[in-house]
């Protein structure tokens, strides 16, 4: 009996959490596609701060996902290279290739890809979001 017992409590505890990681992975779905929603301007500001978090001190290309070269490509390079210049980092040029990820951009400097996709950043802090979101909903 007590095994029986000791098992659906186990069987609870593993439903609670996987319905915890759903909530978050939705979170984290919603929130990407708040950011490809944003205002042009908002979605622009937001992608040069990427930009500059990621940028090197030497000439790169910036490629852009079709729809974003096509509408802001090169407002936002033009933004980032007078906020690169004021930094002392190098200038960034429109790529004639199209990235192929969902959204955000990819900086290429000669043997250095920098992949600045939504995707890709939210990928490498998914685990501090996941913590921050769990403590925020369930504590």
């Amino acid at each position: 009996m007590e095994k029986g017992i000791s098992s659906a409590i186990s069987q609870k505890k593993k439903m609670i959490l996987e319905e915890k990681q759903n909530i978050i992975s939705d979170i984290i779905e919603k929130s990407k596609n708040y950011i490809k929603n944003l205002s042009k301007d908002e979605y622009i500001t937001f992608l040069e701060k990427i930009a500059l978090k990621y940028a090197h001190k030497e000439e790169g290309k910036i490629r852009l996902t079709a729809s974003d070269k096509n509408s802001i490509g090169q407002e936002l390079v033009s933004r980032l290279n007078s906020k690169l210049s004021e930094n002392s980092k190098g200038t960034l040029v429109l790529d004639d290739q199209v990235s192929n990820e969902k959204s955000g951009f990819v900086i290429i400097y000669k043997d250095v890809e920098e992949n600045c996709s939504l995707e890709a950043i939210f990928s490498e802090k998914r685990e501090l979001l996941e913590d921050k979101i769990n403590s925020f909903l369930f504590n």
